[in-house]
């Protein structure tokens, strides 16, 4: 955790820390729809939420899969309720001030 600042750590102890999502859509005109079903079911299940779990330290969204050992090691996750759209709202200021500081080019020395 050398990367977190004081700050970010009392956040994560009082309202809850930012978590990135990941998801699945079906398309209402999908031109396969028993396959594209076939794989959402199989993304669910056990046995590719192990696989997340343990190859990319991911919470895993099968509440039957346990997370990865240093996952675990983190303790409870206790996520920042916040809604999302809340945060969506402030996406393009976001995008404009990354782009201002030029934070894609990384550190300056």
């Amino acid at each position: 955790m050398g990367g977190l600042d004081q700050a970010a750590v009392s956040n994560a102890n009082d309202r809850g820390s930012h978590i990135n999502i990941s998801g699945v859509a079906l398309t209402k005109h999908a031109p396969n729809k028993a396959n594209a079903v076939a794989l959402m079911e199989f993304l669910a299940s056990e046995e590719a939420q192990k696989i997340y779990a343990s190859a990319n330290n991911e919470y895993p969204v099968n509440p039957t899969v346990l997370p990865s050992e240093i996952v675990q090691s983190w303790g409870k996750l206790k996520p920042d309720p916040l809604p999302l759209e809340n945060i969506a709202k402030y996406r393009k200021k976001a995008s404009e001030l990354v782009d201002k500081v030029n934070f894609d080019a990384g550190p300056s020395s």
